[in-house]
């Protein structure tokens, strides 16, 4: 069996850590209101998330914003784990980001979620698209200072879902869609885990002379990240 079916995650958050999002049946809570339902994601929606979440660390690895450069920022990959995992905690229907999400392949899981009320619920793509852009609206936020320690809200404002994507701890994500209606109105949670969350105080990634000079491997579509291959620890804290 697959390392998602065999995960036992009722046994991963003893000690104070709270109740595992992935432990207990699966099904919608009771702020889910009417019609709930879980959108799946396709290889065009996932093709998306990937490529724009590894445009915009190529771009930023190269030094461009007025960033410094990345010297091992590697390609980020889909980890059907990360997403099952995403897709349990959409189907709460309210973000919980509070809860125990960890697994034993990554110990310290960031997550983003992104709300959205309509009349209407717009097509997954569309959604996604969305999300997209409110983290890249952060971009104007995203200082030396931030990078080089850590801080969600830095001088010029947000930051953590734009800081988030360019961790170069993170390996993988994976993301999860629930719909439904309340009042009337239609809305829907979307929520992606990486596979590593950025730590107060510390690097977001680590800086060099010129992009990727200590990756093993280049990238060949995003020339400036590391390959896929990668050998990189997500569970590693970066000083």
């Amino acid at each position: 069996c697959s390392i998602v079916d065999a995960a036992d995650y009722c046994s991963l958050c003893r000690g104070g850590a709270g109740e595992h999002v992935g432990c207990g049946s699966p099904g919608f809570s009771s702020d889910c209101g009417q019609g709930a339902r879980t959108r799946k994601f396709t290889k065009e929606h996932k093709k998306l998330i990937l490529d724009k979440i590894n445009d915009v660390r190529d771009t930023v690895a190269k030094g461009s914003w007025g960033l410094p450069v990345a010297s091992r920022m590697k390609v980020v990959v889909w980890d059907d784990e990360l997403a099952k995992l995403a897709k349990r905690h959409t189907q709460g229907c309210v973000p919980e980001a509070w809860k125990c999400r960890h697994t034993e392949r990554f110990w310290n899981p960031g997550q983003l979620n992104f709300q959205f009320y309509a009349e209407k619920m717009p097509s997954t793509l569309s959604l996604i698209n969305t999300a997209i852009k409110r983290g890249y609206s952060q971009k104007q936020n995203l200082t030396r200072d931030v990078i080089e320690k850590y801080q969600p809200v830095g001088p010029k404002g947000n930051v953590k879902e734009l800081a988030l994507a360019l961790s170069d701890r993170v390996t993988a994500v994976g993301c999860g869609l629930t719909t439904w209606k309340l009042g009337g109105k239609s809305r829907a949670l979307l929520t992606c885990n990486f596979s590593s969350d950025n730590d107060f105080n510390r690097p977001v990634y680590k800086t060099g002379e010129s992009p990727g000079e200590k990756c093993e491997k280049k990238d060949e579509k995003f020339k400036n990240l590391c390959s896929a291959l990668e050998p990189i620890d997500p569970n590693q804290p970066n000083f």
